[in-house]
């Protein structure tokens, strides 16, 4: 999981109930959500990129704030919260910060994961200081321990996948697919010259561990966009990397993988080693 910045704790504004249908949103004509809104409005999605304009006609261009109050009906559930900004944004679920990152800077991506059950108030509030501005937030549900697979008809994952499928992971081998000379869904993909595309999200304890894979034909291996095995070739191999610092959490794994002819397979493990000793 991306690291929330961290910073002081602060206390967020108070949400104020309205009878509101979507995002209520309140205009600020300074940075500092002082005094009262100079304007308000009713929105269904917060996904803002103003450049160098002004978010609305009472507000100027730069030195203007916002806050964004929403409550949402969750489904029993892990979740990732999304936010994107430029300058400062903070975001509160039921009176808990979790993400803040309240400064200037360009746009950059934030998030968060949080286990939600039933409704939660959802406060988020931002500031503009100069230059551009925009302001993007949205969030999706995790599915923990399954991997969400896109298969494609060509080696290089490209244009759209001609079949996409949730699939179970294993426990020592997380992911783990021998289709000898097969095509793995034969009304789908044939059984030479494709590619495939995995990707979940798994809880992580805090410590090293030691990626393994094995692969017939080319593989590629990411934990939160990191690369961790690259072996993008024809062939037969074995690989195995080991990272020193994975934090606590939930953390997401990437695979890339194509078949050019003859047998495919690939196989994905990891575990944590605790003194010089796997666990």
């Amino acid at each position: 999981v991306t690291p929330v910045p961290t910073a002081t704790p602060v206390v967020l504004s108070t949400p104020t109930p309205s009878n509101y249908v979507n995002w209520k949103i309140s205009y600020f004509d300074n940075r500092d959500l002082a005094g009262t809104p100079v304007a308000t409005a009713d929105l269904p999605e917060v996904n803002f990129n103003w450049g160098a304009g002004a978010p609305h006609p009472d507000v100027p261009a730069d030195n203007f704030s916002m806050r964004l109050e929403r409550t949402i009906d969750f489904p029993a559930g892990n979740y990732r919260f999304v936010a994107r900004a430029d300058d400062g944004v903070r975001v509160d679920i039921n009176g808990q910060s979790i993400i803040y990152d309240w400064q200037e800077g360009g746009a950059r991506d934030l998030r968060a994961d949080q286990y939600l059950s039933g409704p939660a108030r959802i406060l988020i509030e931002y500031f503009e200081a100069t230059g551009l501005a925009e302001l993007q937030f949205g969030f999706e549900q995790l599915r923990i321990g399954e991997w969400e697979v896109n298969y494609f008809d060509n080696m290089d994952l490209t244009g759209n996948p001609v079949y996409v499928n949730v699939e179970p992971s294993g426990s020592s081998t997380q992911l783990d697919r021998d289709w000898g000379e097969a095509s793995p869904y034969p009304d789908r993909v044939g059984r030479d010259f494709w590619s495939g595309g995995w990707e979940g999200t798994f809880f992580f304890a805090a410590g090293a561990y030691d990626f393994r894979v094995r692969s017939d034909d080319g593989v590629r291996v990411y934990l939160d966009n990191q690369l961790v095995i690259d072996d993008w070739a024809d062939g037969y191999k074995e690989e195995a990397r080991r990272l020193d610092a994975v934090s606590e959490g939930y953390h997401e794994v990437r695979v890339a993988f194509y078949e050019k002819t003859g047998a495919a397979l690939i196989m994905l493990g990891w575990q944590r080693i605790e003194n010089n000793s796997v666990q």
